[in-house]
């Protein structure tokens, strides 16, 4: 395989989000180029880069920071200063910081990083909106997205949604959509279907679904399993679970439920809370109530812990009835 496959081979990884992967293949490749081109030459630099910010995605910041923070010094001394990369390498380690939980920290590296890089004033972006400060937020995604960043675009859409300007976050939505970005199909998607646009809804998901976006999955099978098309909903829901999303998981238990499929219906809300999921911890003690009162006081428990609203509720139903 030639580097250029090799490359190509990372980068449908991580539009796949198969981070561990994407590690691997870097981990193997990274060698190959420092041999050919040597360890300073740009294309091993960004390589580098790309393979910190795969140990942020897999939740290995520590790991990410020490090859960031070295990255960062070989760009400085060998590229400059003001190359791009740098402002890459700074937004890698405000991630780390972020993962860390040290906010403080991360926003100044997102700071510096964000002068001219649009994807550092995405970031910048979230980073302020998490803190509650939804103006610079909003300042910062406006800049990315007049600096062609899709994905900026649609972190507009989904302000602007929240907010109730339903005008402006279609516009900011379609804007990311046309432009291939699947977060933005789906929220596109997702308003269309909140105001009846059934089929345009239907397409835009499908289109996300088709770039890999699991929650665009998920709403197929929402939407369809609402105009009673089971069999489809259900497909969608198998897609998405297969990924690992919980709420699939869920769903496909309400559908095997519903269906009187009950083990089937256990199966898959054991999946979701085992991943910590309370509204699946909820569903399974509700399923299991009835034959083993006390795994279903277990989840009850768990779920209550968990923060679930109606968890106390039903342990003191199960508490009351006389046949326990």
């Amino acid at each position: 395989m030639t580097f250029s496959a090799e490359l190509d081979r990372v980068r449908e990884l991580f539009d796949a989000e198969d981070y561990p992967a994407a590690v691997d293949a870097l981990e193997a490749l990274l060698p190959k180029l420092a041999k050919t081109f040597g360890e300073d030459h740009e294309d091993v630099l960004h390589a580098r880069v790309v393979l910190a910010q795969a140990y942020n995605s897999v939740g290995e910041p520590e790991r990410a920071l020490e090859l960031a923070r070295g990255v960062l010094s070989d760009i400085e001394r060998h590229l400059g200063a003001d190359h791009p990369l740098c402002a890459r390498a700074q937004m890698v380690i405000g991630r780390g910081m972020d993962l860390l939980d040290r906010p403080e920290q991360a926003e100044e590296w997102y700071r510096r990083a964000a002068g001219e890089d649009p994807v550092a004033m995405v970031d910048l972006g979230l980073h302020r909106y998490r803190a509650g400060d939804r103006e610079e937020a909003a300042a910062w995604w406006l800049r990315a997205a007049r600096a062609g960043d899709d994905s900026a675009m649609g972190y507009l859409g989904h302000l602007y949604r929240r907010e109730g300007n339903t005008g402006r976050a279609e516009a900011w939505y379609r804007r990311g959509a046309v432009r291939g970005n699947a977060d933005a199909m789906n929220g596109l998607g997702l308003l269309l279907f909140t105001t009846g646009e059934t089929e345009e809804a239907e397409a835009w998901f499908f289109r996300a679904a088709d770039r890999g976006n699991v929650s665009a999955m998920v709403n197929l099978g929402l939407l369809h399993r609402h105009v009673g098309q089971w069999d489809e909903a259900e497909r969608w829901f198998r897609r998405a679970a297969g990924k690992g999303d919980a709420d699939a998981l869920i769903n496909l238990g309400l559908l095997r439920q519903q269906a009187g499929d009950l083990d089937e219906a256990e199966r898959w809300y054991r999946e979701a809370a085992g991943k910590g999921d309370a509204d699946a911890m909820v569903n399974l003690a509700l399923l299991l109530a009835e034959g083993r009162p006390a795994e279903a006081e277990s989840w009850l428990r768990r779920a209550a812990e968990a923060g679930h609203p109606d968890a106390w509720d039903h342990l003191e139903h199960l508490a009351e009835r006389p046949d326990l």
